[in-house]
């Protein structure tokens, strides 16, 4: 439910009859085919309504549940989430169906874009041309601790890439590794 719900959240939860809640809704349920001992709550979003039972999926996810909301593993329905001592509504029924496809769509969008220029992105680390058109300014900062020297290098300030000879680790944010060359790498 990333997206709608962020850790640390706490959710309230109220126990209306399963035949109130409606297709849009956010409800908590278990697992059946779960261990006795594992108690295996999931808080998913009311996608469809079946004969069977709800047809459930997290507002991030791209697949289904695989099993049905019943009778038998429902235990209620998310009403408010508090988060850093604000508590606010929920959004369910229409407006919660709404927000769950507009999350997925960016979602998909997002990695859509992903699949489109990663294989760009790759590209262009591995042919190494970049570095002949940019030339951001580094500067290095050399940290002495206990554990050894850290490397850091800053751009404007902000740590872009860390090095610890030491331990041979190396790492670097996007999209400076395309113009930062890996020290461990001779």
């Amino acid at each position: 439910m990333h997206g709608t719900f962020q850790p640390g959240d706490y959710l309230i939860i109220i126990q209306v009859p399963l035949d109130q809640v409606r297709i849009g809704d956010i409800v908590v349920f278990c697992d059946l085919h779960a261990d006795d001992d594992d108690n295996s709550y999931f808080v998913h979003r009311i996608m469809q309504s079946r004969a069977d039972g709800f047809v459930t999926r997290g507002d991030n996810n791209s697949n289904y549940d695989s099993g049905y909301l019943t009778k038998d593993n429902y235990f209620g329905k998310v009403i408010y989430v508090s988060r850093k001592n604000k508590k606010r509504t929920v959004a369910d029924g229409p407006l919660g169906f709404l927000r769950a496809h507009f999350l997925y769509t960016s979602h998909k969008c997002w990695e859509d874009l992903y699949r489109l220029i990663g294989g760009s992105y790759n590209y262009l680390r591995k042919i190494k041309l970049l570095p002949y058109f940019w030339r951001p300014t580094f500067n290095r900062l050399l940290l002495q601790s206990s554990d050894g020297m850290l490397v850091k290098y800053l751009i404007k300030g902000r740590t872009v890439a860390n090095w610890w000879p030491q331990q041979n680790r190396y790492t670097c944010r996007k999209p400076f590794d395309l113009v930062l060359r890996d020290p461990r790498i001779k």
